[in-house]
């Protein structure tokens, strides 16, 4: 809040940086106390700024941001429309571990809107960036993202490998518990008979903390050790079952039936 109420001083000195530090900032602020609307009005503010001033990593970083937003408002098409933004911005620049971040909320919403190919693809491309720079809690989050989408597809084999390879990679870390408990309780539901998390509050946990990362400041759910093994020069599942009715409106097929099977198995990439 420091900073947020430097405001005035930036203004009068011409401090276009921090100007846009604080309006991302307020953003965070705004975004804790759950008033999204203001939240996304101080993001655009940081937007046009940064944007101004050709602060590209900056730009991708506030997409990615705005996208984290969309996605808890619940609106979907919006929120794949700019994680997508942000995807591409993260490849032209060369920074993996944002670009990581950003496949990641792009899969949980294409995820929710019953996209399970599209879904699977940017899993599988963020597990496959991760593990070329070693951060292994974001090849963890991308194998909790490809469980839910053998899950969908009634693929437990597939599904209960993708969970003990992630939980086996978080043990090797050490940390991230609340993400470990998640993945154990998963687990433990898969390996059921009847195979059902559907449904339960903690299924649900992965994706509420995965949107609430990418809407904080940066790529704050980066750890240090992950950054500096990065090659990089930039240092909710809210109801039960996915919607159908914006994948619709994206022209998009729907496949929203959690017990559509697939004719063929998927292919698993290891950690």
């Amino acid at each position: 809040r420091r900073n947020v109420q430097s405001r005035p001083l930036r203004v009068e000195i011409g401090d276009q940086l921090g100007l846009a530090k604080v309006a991302e900032q307020s953003a965070e602020i705004s975004r804790q106390e759950g008033d999204w609307g203001s939240a996304e009005a101080s993001l655009k503010e940081a937007h046009a700024i940064l944007t101004a001033i050709s602060d590209q990593p900056g730009v991708a970083r506030v997409w990615a941001r705005l996208g984290g937003l969309a996605s808890r408002r619940q609106d979907f098409v919006k929120a794949f429309s700019l994680f997508s933004e942000s995807i591409d911005l993260y490849q032209r620049l060369g920074d993996r571990l944002g670009l990581i971040e950003s496949l990641i909320g792009r899969g949980n919403v294409a995820w929710r809107m019953g996209q399970w190919e599209a879904a699977e693809g940017d899993f599988n491309r963020a597990l496959a960036q991760a593990k070329d720079v070693h951060a292994k809690h974001k090849q963890a989050e991308a194998f909790i993202g490809l469980s839910r989408v053998y899950h969908e597809r009634g693929q437990k084999e597939f599904e209960i490998q993708v969970l003990t390879k992630g939980l086996n990679i978080l043990n090797q870390t050490g940390g991230w518990l609340d993400l470990q408990k998640d993945f154990e309780y998963s687990l433990g539901e898969a390996r059921r008979p009847s195979g059902g998390r559907e449904g339960t509050a903690s299924s649900s946990f992965a994706v509420d903390k995965g949107v609430d990362r990418i809407g904080r400041l940066g790529t704050s759910s980066l750890s240090a050790e992950d950054r500096a093994k990065s090659s990089s020069p930039a240092g909710s599942y809210f109801s039960n079952r996915p919607i159908k009715s914006q994948a619709v409106m994206m022209g998009m097929p729907w496949n929203g039936s959690s017990t559509r099977r697939s004719s063929s198995p998927m292919t698993i990439k290891s950690a």
